[in-house]
């Protein structure tokens, strides 16, 4: 059963700050006013998996020029030692909790791992670039490509979306494209995922040689002559409030009666969400900052825990949907994910019954997060 917490009452619209406590979780809401947790003990089992919604590889048929999508690293086609078995277990909580038949069927509903080269063979440099992504279903992949195409105008650049759970192979290919076929002597590795410190990061730096220890299975790591520098990722650049707050302001009818609710994937962990809910909140204190919304909530729906903190989380923030209708406000749910797909999906099925606005829109869509990815490119080649 989850418990929460009554908000601490404060005056409009001076901001406060809600401790809630669920199955172990904490999460902090940004606003004014309390939470009616009426709907808390309403909360059905949620899907836990990153990308049940779709099918493996998110409609990437139609990409032309793509490099190898790699399923069996994904556990599509791949089976698992005990060993493994026992290593995931040990390092996923959600995983903890299933069976190896589940364990598989998880991992097979995940968009498989995949790299490409976006640069043509005449587009040479010292410098180029390697941007990651999570890998995506509903569109995600496309959408990912084709925002990220005029880098490779401009620089060397290859992208290898995919959590690289089983293997960094789509890595390695394409650093040694970048360093074989482009001449690329320093490679800046661009993370687009918001949040540093997530297990997904940390699996990247561990096969680029940059962590100790995996997040997730001990893979070999890429071997490269190549100079390997990682960028920070978007979570705390200020331009990522204001492409939220630019998604809440296209689909708000009135901002001065609406209720934003900014709401991110999360991490899997318990420990790792008071982070989560930091950097969520220096950009709702930046939103309420510049606009006229009544409140600018926050939530980690922690989208890949086990199905206990999931639920949990899922039930607060129909009760913040539930409590601003109340109130007489409309309230705007605003994803904070680089790509419309799965995830999106899932918290509108989440969602179900209630009223509200959705902001269908992805991270990648706002011409500042290109203004991002070329500020870290520019930071990260004076080093």
């Amino acid at each position: 059963m989850s418990k929460t917490f009554p908000a601490l009452k404060s005056q409009r619209p001076v901001l406060t700050v809600l401790l809630a406590t669920l199955c172990g979780a904490a999460l902090v809401v940004i606003g004014a006013g309390s939470i009616n947790a009426a709907d808390a003990d309403k909360a059905t089992d949620a899907t836990a998996s990153a990308s049940t919604s779709a099918p493996a590889g998110g409609g990437m048929g139609n990409m032309q020029g793509m490099g190898e999508m790699d399923h069996a690293a994904m556990g599509h086609d791949h089976a698992m030692t005990p060993e493994q078995m026992k290593e995931l277990r040990e390092k996923i909580p959600l995983y903890a909790v299933y069976t190896d038949e589940q364990i598989m069927a998880n991992m097979a509903r995940m968009p498989p791992d995949w790299w490409e080269d976006l640069s043509a063979a005449g587009i040479k440099g010292k410098v180029g670039l390697l941007v990651l992504g999570h890998g995506y279903s509903g569109g995600g992949n496309e959408q990912f490509r084709e925002m990220l195409a005029p880098l490779g105008k401009k620089y060397p650049t290859t992208v290898a979306p995919g959590m690289a759970m089983m293997s960094g192979n789509h890595i390695q290919k394409a650093l040694d494209t970048l360093t074989k076929e482009h001449g690329v002597k320093t490679v800046i590795v661009v993370p687009v995922e918001p949040g540093d410190d997530t297990s997904l990061i940390g699996q990247w730096r561990y096969i680029l040689g940059m962590a100790d220890e995996a997040p997730y299975l001990t893979v070999p790591r890429v071997k490269t002559d190549a100079r390997l520098v990682m960028t920070k990722s978007p979570s705390t650049d200020p331009r990522m409030a204001t492409i939220l707050r630019d998604h809440a302001l296209e689909v708000a009818k009135d901002p001065a009666k609406t209720r934003v609710v900014i709401v991110s994937h999360g991490p899997e962990t318990v420990a790792a969400n008071p982070g989560e809910i930091q950097r969520l909140l220096t950009s709702a204190e930046a939103i309420k900052a510049s606009s006229k919304f009544t409140d600018v909530q926050v939530l980690s729906l922690q989208d890949d825990a086990i199905p206990e903190v999931r639920a949990a989380n899922k039930a607060v923030l129909r009760a913040m949907i539930i409590d601003a209708k109340n109130s007489g406000e409309d309230v705007v749910i605003v994803p904070m994910i680089l790509t419309r797909g799965g995830f999106h999906a899932r918290l509108q099925k989440d969602l179900e019954g209630l009223d509200y606005t959705f902001a269908n829109r992805g991270l990648i869509e706002h011409p500042a997060f290109q203004e991002w990815i070329a500020a870290a490119v520019k930071s990260a080649s004076k080093g």
